[in-house]
């Protein structure tokens, strides 16, 4: 398996009005890709957003949260990405949670279940078999 990793520090924390934003093209090869919003950048570190479209084994996206070494409860949903198709997210931090834009679309808002102000590294990455 290979990957292409992108990563990016958020000084200070997520915090309310904020928002990432991820424009590319899902590779033709890809298996599935991440975004992940975390506490640190090692593997298994706490990660207060998953959000992970997957192509290979089911074809749908999981949305999740990573703590103190244990996954909560995968929130799944038909698959909105395409191998090969461009596309651009846009997670919105609120109140209430992360609101997900794909394509200009509001697509889903995930609840948060870890505050994202203690979030620190927001992580892009592209996996290949």
């Amino acid at each position: 398996t290979s990957t292409l990793n992108c990563s990016h520090s958020v000084p200070g924390g997520l915090h309310t009005g904020m928002a990432v934003y991820v424009n590319a093209r899902v590779p033709e090869d890809s298996d599935r890709f991440k975004v992940d919003f975390g506490f640190a950048k090692h593997e298994g570190a706490d990660l207060a957003f998953h959000f992970n479209p997957r192509f290979k084994e089911s074809n749908e996206l999981v949305i999740n949260t990573l703590e103190s070494g244990r996954w909560g409860k995968e929130e799944k949903y038909q698959n909105p990405f395409r191998k090969g198709e461009h596309f651009e997210v846009i997670f919105i931090v609120t109140e209430v949670g992360y609101q997900i834009l794909v394509n200009r679309k509001l697509f889903y808002v995930f609840r948060h279940r870890i505050p994202p102000q203690d979030v620190w590294i927001s992580t892009t990455e592209y996996l290949r078999s």
